[in-house]
Protein backbone atom coordinates (compact mmCIF):
# COMPACT_ATOMS: atom_id res chain seq x y z
CA UNK A 1 0.00 0.00 0.00
CA UNK A 2 3.37 2.16 0.78
CA UNK A 3 4.48 1.32 -2.47
CA UNK A 4 1.42 2.26 -4.30
CA UNK A 5 0.87 6.03 -2.60
CA UNK A 6 4.76 6.43 -2.88
CA UNK A 7 4.80 5.53 -6.46
CA UNK A 8 1.86 7.33 -7.24
CA UNK A 9 3.26 10.56 -5.37
CA UNK A 10 6.46 10.27 -7.64
CA UNK A 11 4.54 10.45 -10.67
CA UNK A 12 2.03 13.52 -9.90
CA UNK A 13 5.50 14.71 -9.00
CA UNK A 14 6.80 14.26 -11.93
CA UNK A 15 3.84 15.68 -14.03
CA UNK A 16 4.10 18.69 -11.90
CA UNK A 17 7.61 19.57 -12.58
CA UNK A 18 6.93 18.35 -16.40
CA UNK A 19 3.81 20.79 -16.33
CA UNK A 20 6.22 23.77 -14.79
CA UNK A 21 8.92 23.24 -17.50
CA UNK A 22 7.01 23.19 -20.27
CA UNK A 23 4.75 26.63 -18.98
CA UNK A 24 8.33 28.03 -18.35
CA UNK A 25 9.25 26.84 -21.89
CA UNK A 26 6.31 28.69 -23.87
CA UNK A 27 6.69 31.42 -21.64
CA UNK A 28 9.71 32.13 -23.16
CA UNK A 29 8.72 31.24 -26.14
CA UNK A 30 5.43 32.37 -27.38
CA UNK A 31 5.12 36.43 -28.44
CA UNK A 32 3.42 38.90 -26.25
CA UNK A 33 1.25 40.49 -28.79
CA UNK A 34 -0.79 38.68 -31.41
CA UNK A 35 -2.84 40.19 -34.40
CA UNK A 36 -6.24 38.97 -34.88
CA UNK A 37 -9.13 39.23 -37.16
CA UNK A 38 -12.69 39.26 -35.91
CA UNK A 39 -13.99 35.64 -35.68
CA UNK A 40 -11.23 34.13 -35.67
CA UNK A 41 -9.07 32.54 -33.20
CA UNK A 42 -5.28 32.07 -31.79
CA UNK A 43 -3.12 29.43 -33.22
CA UNK A 44 -1.32 28.26 -30.29
CA UNK A 45 0.90 25.17 -29.92
CA UNK A 46 -0.27 21.84 -28.09
CA UNK A 47 -2.80 21.79 -25.79
CA UNK A 48 -2.24 25.84 -25.02
CA UNK A 49 -5.72 27.43 -25.28
CA UNK A 50 -6.58 31.10 -24.92
CA UNK A 51 -8.97 33.17 -21.82
CA UNK A 52 -10.15 36.04 -23.66
CA UNK A 53 -10.87 39.15 -21.66
CA UNK A 54 -12.66 42.71 -21.92
CA UNK A 55 -12.25 44.64 -25.50
CA UNK A 56 -10.74 47.72 -25.23
CA UNK A 57 -10.64 50.85 -27.91
CA UNK A 58 -7.06 51.99 -29.24
CA UNK A 59 -8.23 55.82 -29.68
CA UNK A 60 -5.38 56.67 -32.05
CA UNK A 61 -5.94 54.13 -34.81
CA UNK A 62 -9.46 52.92 -33.73
CA UNK A 63 -8.56 49.46 -33.13
CA UNK A 64 -9.71 46.94 -30.34
CA UNK A 65 -7.64 45.13 -28.33
CA UNK A 66 -7.69 42.91 -25.51
CA UNK A 67 -5.70 41.05 -23.02
CA UNK A 68 -5.95 37.18 -23.48
CA UNK A 69 -4.51 34.54 -20.66
CA UNK A 70 -2.76 31.47 -22.42
CA UNK A 71 -3.25 28.24 -20.26
CA UNK A 72 -1.97 24.56 -20.14
CA UNK A 73 -3.82 21.44 -19.34
CA UNK A 74 -4.91 21.36 -15.61
CA UNK A 75 -5.14 25.19 -15.63
CA UNK A 76 -1.87 26.37 -15.57
CA UNK A 77 -1.09 29.82 -16.87
CA UNK A 78 1.80 29.91 -19.29
CA UNK A 79 1.70 34.29 -19.45
CA UNK A 80 -0.90 36.63 -20.25
CA UNK A 81 -0.85 38.42 -23.72
CA UNK A 82 -2.21 41.22 -25.62
CA UNK A 83 -4.71 40.78 -28.90
CA UNK A 84 -4.91 43.03 -31.57
CA UNK A 85 -8.35 42.94 -33.30
CA UNK A 86 -7.24 43.73 -37.22
CA UNK A 87 -9.86 44.21 -40.12
CA UNK A 88 -9.46 41.09 -42.31
CA UNK A 89 -7.94 42.50 -45.84
CA UNK A 90 -10.69 41.11 -48.71
CA UNK A 91 -9.30 40.90 -52.42
CA UNK A 92 -12.07 40.89 -55.00
CA UNK A 93 -10.41 39.31 -58.34
CA UNK A 94 -11.69 40.85 -61.30
CA UNK A 95 -9.15 40.35 -64.83
CA UNK A 96 -10.97 42.88 -67.01
CA UNK A 97 -8.82 44.34 -70.22
CA UNK A 98 -9.11 48.36 -70.20
CA UNK A 99 -7.34 51.25 -71.86
CA UNK A 100 -7.60 54.93 -71.61
CA UNK A 101 -5.57 57.49 -73.75
CA UNK A 102 -5.05 61.20 -71.83
CA UNK A 103 -4.23 64.14 -72.73
CA UNK A 104 -2.84 67.06 -70.87
CA UNK A 105 -3.45 70.62 -70.63
CA UNK A 106 -0.52 72.14 -72.41
CA UNK A 107 2.96 69.84 -72.50
CA UNK A 108 4.73 67.69 -70.34
CA UNK A 109 8.31 67.98 -70.16
CA UNK A 110 9.77 64.32 -70.09
CA UNK A 111 12.99 64.59 -70.73
CA UNK A 112 16.17 66.72 -72.23
CA UNK A 113 18.97 65.95 -75.22
CA UNK A 114 22.04 67.98 -75.31
CA UNK A 115 23.08 68.46 -79.34
CA UNK A 116 25.82 70.13 -80.78
CA UNK A 117 25.60 73.85 -81.98
CA UNK A 118 28.75 76.36 -83.01
CA UNK A 119 31.37 73.16 -81.84
CA UNK A 120 29.66 72.52 -78.71
CA UNK A 121 27.31 70.60 -77.02
CA UNK A 122 24.82 73.08 -75.14
CA UNK A 123 20.82 72.81 -74.14
CA UNK A 124 18.95 76.19 -74.35
CA UNK A 125 16.05 74.61 -72.34
CA UNK A 126 18.34 73.40 -69.36
CA UNK A 127 19.90 76.37 -69.23
CA UNK A 128 16.93 78.70 -69.19
CA UNK A 129 15.74 76.90 -65.73
CA UNK A 130 13.27 73.96 -67.16
CA UNK A 131 12.68 70.65 -65.33
CA UNK A 132 11.20 67.46 -65.77
CA UNK A 133 7.46 67.54 -65.17
CA UNK A 134 6.92 70.92 -66.23
CA UNK A 135 4.09 71.73 -68.06
CA UNK A 136 4.71 73.98 -71.21
CA UNK A 137 1.61 76.51 -71.87
CA UNK A 138 2.45 79.00 -74.27
CA UNK A 139 5.23 79.80 -77.17
CA UNK A 140 5.43 83.64 -77.31
CA UNK A 141 1.62 84.32 -76.79
CA UNK A 142 0.23 81.26 -78.69
CA UNK A 143 -0.70 78.29 -76.31
CA UNK A 144 0.46 74.82 -76.35
CA UNK A 145 -1.83 71.96 -77.74
CA UNK A 146 0.59 69.54 -79.35
CA UNK A 147 4.28 68.20 -79.99
CA UNK A 148 4.00 69.37 -83.49
CA UNK A 149 2.47 72.66 -82.82
CA UNK A 150 5.04 73.43 -80.28
CA UNK A 151 7.84 72.03 -83.15
CA UNK A 152 6.52 74.02 -86.18
CA UNK A 153 6.33 77.36 -83.67
CA UNK A 154 10.16 76.58 -82.97
CA UNK A 155 11.48 76.02 -86.45
CA UNK A 156 9.39 78.93 -87.28
CA UNK A 157 11.42 81.27 -84.95
CA UNK A 158 14.19 81.56 -87.36
CA UNK A 159 16.82 81.23 -84.18
CA UNK A 160 15.15 84.57 -82.11
CA UNK A 161 14.49 84.41 -78.77
CA UNK A 162 11.33 83.12 -77.48
CA UNK A 163 9.04 83.83 -74.60
CA UNK A 164 7.99 80.26 -72.85
CA UNK A 165 5.36 80.40 -70.04
CA UNK A 166 5.00 77.19 -67.95
CA UNK A 167 4.01 76.08 -64.54
CA UNK A 168 5.44 73.77 -62.26
CA UNK A 169 3.76 72.97 -58.81
CA UNK A 170 0.51 75.05 -59.31
CA UNK A 171 2.84 78.28 -59.98
CA UNK A 172 3.50 80.09 -63.36
CA UNK A 173 7.18 80.98 -64.65
CA UNK A 174 8.28 83.00 -67.86
CA UNK A 175 11.76 82.00 -69.22
CA UNK A 176 13.44 83.11 -72.11
CA UNK A 177 14.90 80.43 -74.54
CA UNK A 178 16.98 81.13 -77.81
CA UNK A 179 16.95 78.08 -80.03
CA UNK A 180 19.63 77.19 -81.59
CA UNK A 181 20.15 75.01 -85.26
CA UNK A 182 21.84 71.81 -84.55
CA UNK A 183 24.78 70.64 -86.60
CA UNK A 184 23.29 66.91 -87.26
CA UNK A 185 20.36 67.84 -88.87
CA UNK A 186 20.38 71.61 -89.42
CA UNK A 187 17.14 72.18 -87.49
CA UNK A 188 16.61 75.03 -84.27
CA UNK A 189 16.19 72.80 -81.13
CA UNK A 190 15.47 73.78 -77.61
CA UNK A 191 16.96 70.64 -76.23
CA UNK A 192 13.76 69.10 -74.83
CA UNK A 193 11.34 66.15 -75.09
CA UNK A 194 7.59 67.06 -74.08
CA UNK A 195 4.53 65.07 -74.73
CA UNK A 196 0.92 65.99 -75.20
CA UNK A 197 -1.05 62.58 -74.32
CA UNK A 198 -0.23 59.60 -72.19
CA UNK A 199 -1.98 55.85 -73.54
CA UNK A 200 -1.49 52.79 -72.06
CA UNK A 201 -3.44 49.09 -72.12
CA UNK A 202 -3.34 47.68 -68.91
CA UNK A 203 -5.74 44.80 -67.08
CA UNK A 204 -7.37 45.59 -63.27
CA UNK A 205 -6.04 42.17 -61.47
CA UNK A 206 -7.58 42.52 -58.32
CA UNK A 207 -8.62 45.41 -55.58
CA UNK A 208 -8.93 46.39 -52.00
CA UNK A 209 -12.30 46.57 -50.60
CA UNK A 210 -11.63 47.99 -47.77
CA UNK A 211 -8.78 50.40 -49.02
CA UNK A 212 -10.36 51.09 -52.40
CA UNK A 213 -6.96 50.60 -54.30
CA UNK A 214 -6.91 49.97 -57.57
CA UNK A 215 -3.59 47.28 -58.69
CA UNK A 216 -3.28 47.39 -61.94
CA UNK A 217 -0.59 45.88 -64.99
CA UNK A 218 -0.27 48.46 -67.30
CA UNK A 219 1.52 47.58 -70.38
CA UNK A 220 2.54 51.29 -71.12
CA UNK A 221 5.47 52.26 -69.00
CA UNK A 222 4.77 55.82 -70.11
CA UNK A 223 2.26 56.27 -67.69
CA UNK A 224 4.03 55.57 -64.45
CA UNK A 225 2.47 53.59 -60.98
CA UNK A 226 0.77 56.51 -59.41
CA UNK A 227 -1.15 57.74 -62.94
CA UNK A 228 -2.02 53.84 -63.64
CA UNK A 229 -3.89 53.10 -59.74
CA UNK A 230 -5.31 56.51 -60.52
CA UNK A 231 -6.65 55.86 -64.14
CA UNK A 232 -7.64 52.29 -63.27
CA UNK A 233 -9.54 53.68 -60.39
CA UNK A 234 -11.77 55.78 -62.93
CA UNK A 235 -12.04 52.41 -65.16
CA UNK A 236 -13.24 50.27 -62.04
CA UNK A 237 -16.32 52.66 -60.61
CA UNK A 238 -17.03 53.18 -65.18
CA UNK A 239 -17.29 49.42 -65.13
CA UNK A 240 -19.10 49.17 -61.63
CA UNK A 241 -21.38 52.21 -62.67
CA UNK A 242 -22.28 50.51 -66.06
CA UNK A 243 -22.57 47.08 -64.62
CA UNK A 244 -24.82 48.63 -62.10
CA UNK A 245 -27.14 50.17 -64.50
CA UNK A 246 -27.44 46.85 -66.55
CA UNK A 247 -28.76 45.06 -63.23
CA UNK A 248 -31.24 47.84 -62.38
CA UNK A 249 -32.52 48.41 -65.64
CA UNK A 250 -32.66 44.81 -67.72
CA UNK A 251 -36.30 45.39 -66.92
CA UNK A 252 -36.91 48.32 -68.02
CA UNK A 253 -34.26 48.12 -71.23
CA UNK A 254 -36.40 44.87 -72.43
CA UNK A 255 -39.60 46.41 -72.05
CA UNK A 256 -38.94 49.41 -74.50
CA UNK A 257 -36.40 48.05 -76.44
CA UNK A 258 -36.33 44.65 -77.28
CA UNK A 259 -35.08 41.44 -75.56
CA UNK A 260 -31.66 42.39 -76.51
CA UNK A 261 -31.39 45.33 -75.32
CA UNK A 262 -30.11 44.25 -71.58
CA UNK A 263 -27.19 42.62 -73.62
CA UNK A 264 -26.05 45.83 -74.90
CA UNK A 265 -26.44 47.49 -72.09
CA UNK A 266 -24.33 45.03 -70.35
CA UNK A 267 -21.62 44.91 -72.55
CA UNK A 268 -18.68 42.41 -71.64
CA UNK A 269 -20.57 41.61 -68.24
CA UNK A 270 -23.25 39.86 -70.46
CA UNK A 271 -21.70 36.74 -69.74
CA UNK A 272 -20.72 36.84 -65.99
CA UNK A 273 -22.25 38.97 -63.84
CA UNK A 274 -25.46 40.35 -65.77
CA UNK A 275 -26.32 36.77 -67.03
CA UNK A 276 -29.05 35.60 -64.87
CA UNK A 277 -30.88 39.39 -64.94
CA UNK A 278 -30.73 38.75 -69.03
CA UNK A 279 -32.10 35.31 -68.24
CA UNK A 280 -34.48 36.32 -66.26
CA UNK A 281 -35.61 39.52 -68.60
CA UNK A 282 -35.05 38.33 -71.98
CA UNK A 283 -35.99 34.89 -71.81
CA UNK A 284 -33.99 31.30 -71.91
CA UNK A 285 -33.15 31.93 -75.49
CA UNK A 286 -30.90 34.66 -74.98
CA UNK A 287 -28.43 32.88 -72.98
CA UNK A 288 -26.46 31.84 -75.61
CA UNK A 289 -26.62 35.38 -77.28
CA UNK A 290 -25.70 36.73 -74.00
CA UNK A 291 -22.42 34.56 -73.67
CA UNK A 292 -21.28 35.16 -76.87
CA UNK A 293 -21.39 38.68 -76.90
CA UNK A 294 -19.24 38.79 -73.49
CA UNK A 295 -16.97 36.81 -74.61
CA UNK A 296 -16.45 38.42 -77.92
CA UNK A 297 -16.06 41.76 -75.85
CA UNK A 298 -13.69 40.29 -73.81
CA UNK A 299 -11.21 38.85 -76.76
CA UNK A 300 -11.71 41.96 -78.69
CA UNK A 301 -11.63 44.37 -76.76
CA UNK A 302 -7.20 45.26 -76.25
CA UNK A 303 -7.61 45.32 -79.94
CA UNK A 304 -10.01 48.11 -79.87
CA UNK A 305 -8.65 50.15 -77.11
CA UNK A 306 -4.95 49.69 -78.91
CA UNK A 307 -6.34 50.77 -82.21
CA UNK A 308 -8.43 53.96 -80.30
CA UNK A 309 -5.43 55.16 -78.61
CA UNK A 310 -3.79 55.85 -81.97
CA UNK A 311 -6.08 58.90 -82.25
Amino acid sequence: MRKAIRTGFWIFGAAVLLVLAAAVYWQARLPDEYALTRGGSLRLPGNITAVYGEETAVARSGEATAEAQLRLPLGVSVKTVSVRYVQRDTVLVSGRPFGIKMFTEGLMVVGFTDFSADGRRINPARSAGLATGDILLSLDGITLTSNEQMGALVQGSGGRPVQLVYQRQGRQYTARLTPQKSLSDSRWHLGLWVRDSSAGIGTVTYFDENARILITQIKSPSIGVQLATELGTIALLSNIFREMTALIGAPLFRKYFGYLAPISAAGIGSSDISLAAIARCSGPEAVPVAIVHGILINISMPFFVSFFCKF
